[in-house]
């Protein structure tokens, strides 16, 4: 993980002199009322990963299980 941070993050914000993380607040987590927020890197865009073993030079495998870029979801649970 560390590598992944100097190696691979930190060049991408080599020019800017602060504000690398943006704090998105949500809304609080159901069972014990926490407070939920959301970390990411502010102008960003991670390098293109490497085509998988088997796959055509510029096409790429999604994540098994996962489909592309999925946002988080949240179970209702519907109130009694």
């Amino acid at each position: 993980m560390l590598r992944i941070l100097f190696e691979d993050i930190a060049p991408a914000f080599k020019e800017r002199n602060g504000g690398y993380t943006r704090i998105v607040k949500m809304d609080q987590r159901q069972g014990d009322a926490a407070q939920r927020a959301i970390l990411e890197w502010v102008d960003y865009t991670p390098a293109a990963p490497a085509p998988a073993e088997g796959t055509p030079a510029g096409e790429t495998k999604p994540a098994e299980g996962k489909p592309a870029e999925a946002e988080p979801t949240e179970a209702k649970v519907p109130k009694k």
